[in-house]
C-alpha cells in the first residue's frame, strides 16, 4: 500500500466522475458529499456526506465522485493500494473512444 497523500480541496470544488482500483479517504477537516455508482446500473446508487473523522472506502473499480459543496476549506488523507492509483476520468475516457465503439 502506498503512503497516504494529504489533499486540500478548495471551496466549492466538484471533481469529475472517476474510477481507480482502490482508495481509502479519511476526512481531517471539513465535510464533503460523495457518491458511488453500483456496477452494471445497480438500482441503488450510494450518496452520503462524509464528516471529519469519518472514512470513505471506494470498492475496487466502481465509479465515484466527491463534491465540496459547503464552500469551505477541506483537508483529507487519501491512500491507494499502489503508488499508481490508475485513475480513469470517465468523461475523458468516453470522449477518446471512436464513434463506432459507442454504438
Amino acid at each position: 500500500m502506498s503512503e497516504p497523500t494529504r489533499q486540500t480541496r478548495l471551496a466549492c470544488l466538484i471533481t469529475r466522475t472517476l474510477q481507480h482500483e482502490f482508495s481509502g479517504d479519511w476526512w481531517v477537516h471539513g465535510t464533503m458529499d460523495a457518491g458511488i455508482a453500483q456496477e452494471n446500473g445497480g438500482l441503488q446508487n450510494i450518496t452520503l456526506t462524509v464528516l471529519p473523522g469519518e472514512v470513505l472506502v471506494v470498492p475496487q473499480g466502481l465509479l465515484h465522485f466527491n463534491h465540496n459543496n459547503k464552500c469551505a476549506a477541506l483537508v483529507f488523507l487519501q491512500t491507494f493500494n499502489n503508488g499508481d492509483p490508475g485513475a480513469v476520468n470517465v468523461i475523458n475516457a468516453l470522449a477518446a473512444l471512436k464513434g463506432d465503439a459507442l454504438i
